[in-house]
């Protein structure tokens, strides 16, 4: 029997090696590490420095943050966001839920005066069409000298309320609505002079023109902000859960229930060969089945991990059913091609 060659002996070898590597890394070869599971998606409402409300949608599959709502106000106004009391933090709620009504006082003060100019507009249009006969014209000089005296009596008020105010004794707010109580007698006085005038040198055509005229324009622009007003609401942009106040000024956070990822790092080494598209099998303790995720993103950036460097990788979980919670901890494995093990066994045997 012949006796082994030196040649035949370093190739039994390098085989028993080679399957001894095998064995050892794990074939065919694949990323082991542990992920956490997120929404894919999360929408924000915050009150910015300047007093204004804006909502965004952060697409973590993506790796995007879009403005989805603004609404602005005048600076000092006071604004407030009024939740449905139904719905406390952790709720669920559906795409199309309106949540929240934003109130605005400036707003509100506003449309109070639009309508008294209105209808002090209605009231002139209406003397404008009468004509001239004498019982309206006494009925008309008899309302001018009533407003009149409200006037007076008014202005001798606020003088006095005025006084108190400047040394401390009355509140602010009770100032202002004498002020508003004024402006609205001279308003109706105004009112009331235009009339006599009216009455007393019978209408034309053109005033009464005029007068509709107003009577329009004031109804259309109440019709404004009574639009603008009731877009003044929060409503969800797709299925989740509900957070209030998480940090700063963050009003409100929804945790998007439609769709899930799981984030994870691999060694710099192993993600040269990650692709997007490459199938992710993730377990999560208590589920006997594994499900499956797709890369969706891969970082350009190294972190640094007790000196080893790492390379974080996002993927969209398949199932979109499968109940998750924010923050989940499952094992995730990815198969790779050419890494570790593989790849210096290939080196070994191909030199």
């Amino acid at each position: 029997m012949p006796r082994p060659t030196p040649a035949l002996i370093g190739s039994v070898l390098a085989v028993l090696f080679a399957v001894a590597l095998l064995i050892a890394v794990g074939y065919p070869p694949a990323a082991r590490t542990v992920g956490q599971v997120w929404p894919a998606r999360e929408w924000l409402v915050v009150r910015r420095t300047d007093g204004a409300l804006a909502a965004t949608v952060r697409d973590r599959a993506r790796g995007t943050v879009d403005a989805t709502g603004e609404w602005t106000f005048a600076r000092g106004d006071e604004v407030a966001v009024a939740f449905a009391p139904r719905l406390a933090g952790g709720a669920s709620v559906s795409a199309g839920d309106t949540i929240a009504v934003i109130t605005s006082a400036e707003l509100s003060q506003q449309r109070v005066r639009q309508q008294a100019e209105l209808a002090v507009a209605e009231a002139l249009a209406r003397a404008t069409r009468a004509g001239e006969k004498q019982s309206v014209i006494d009925e008309a000089q008899a309302n001018l000298r009533a407003t009149q005296l409200q006037c007076e009596q008014q202005e001798k008020r606020l003088q006095r309320q005025q006084g108190l105010a400047d040394r401390g004794m009355l509140p602010a707010d009770v100032l202002e609505h004498d002020r508003y109580l004024l402006d609205q007698y001279r308003a109706a006085r105004s009112a009331a002079a235009a009339r006599v005038r009216i009455v007393e040198q019978g209408a034309r055509h053109d005033d009464v023109v005029a007068a509709e005229a107003r009577v329009v324009g004031l109804e259309r622009q109440l019709a404004t902000l009574d639009a603008r007003r009731a877009a003044l609401v929060l409503t969800v942009p797709f299925d989740g859960r509900l957070g209030y106040g998480a940090r700063g000024d963050t009003l409100l956070e929804l945790a998007g229930t439609d769709a899930w990822v799981v984030e994870f790092a691999v060694r710099v080494d192993e993600s040269s060969e990650v692709a997007v598209g490459a199938t992710v099998s993730l377990r999560a303790e208590g589920r006997e089945l594994p499900v499956s995720g797709r890369v969706a993103r891969v970082s350009n950036q190294v972190e640094w991990v007790a000196g080893e460097g790492r390379v974080r990788v996002l993927a969209r979980i398949d199932d979109a059913t499968v109940p998750w919670g924010a923050g989940d901890l499952v094992r995730c494995e990815m198969p790779l091609p050419t890494t570790g093990g593989w790849s210096l066994l290939k080196r070994l045997l191909l030199g």
